[in-house]
């Protein structure tokens, strides 16, 4: 058996929960790579946390992420708000 079971997720780590909402629905009217809306990880900080913590419960040991939005900055921001979500799942930083 491996040690290492990943999965990739694209995401949007929302700053809030009226950013997530705005950003999913975006996603739904326009659509996002031929994805389902429901294989993406869209949410606040709390909700990514719940959700990896969900795929961890699966099995998986790793999630590899990829940035959903199209802004540059907001790409960059929710990547840097995957410190929190490591935080609330109790991971440190490496």
């Amino acid at each position: 058996m491996p040690k290492t079971v990943a999965i990739r997720r694209d995401i949007y780590v929302a700053d809030s929960d009226k950013d997530a909402r705005h950003v999913r629905q975006i996603v739904e009217d326009n659509g996002y790579r031929g994805f389902d809306p429901d294989a993406l990880v869209i949410g606040d900080v709390s909700s990514v946390a719940d959700t990896f913590n969900s795929i961890g419960e699966l099995g998986y040991t790793d999630i590899i992420v990829r940035n959903l939005h199209s802004v540059g900055e907001k790409a960059v921001a929710s990547t840097e708000r995957l410190i929190s979500v490591r935080e609330k799942l109790g991971l440190t930083t490496n």
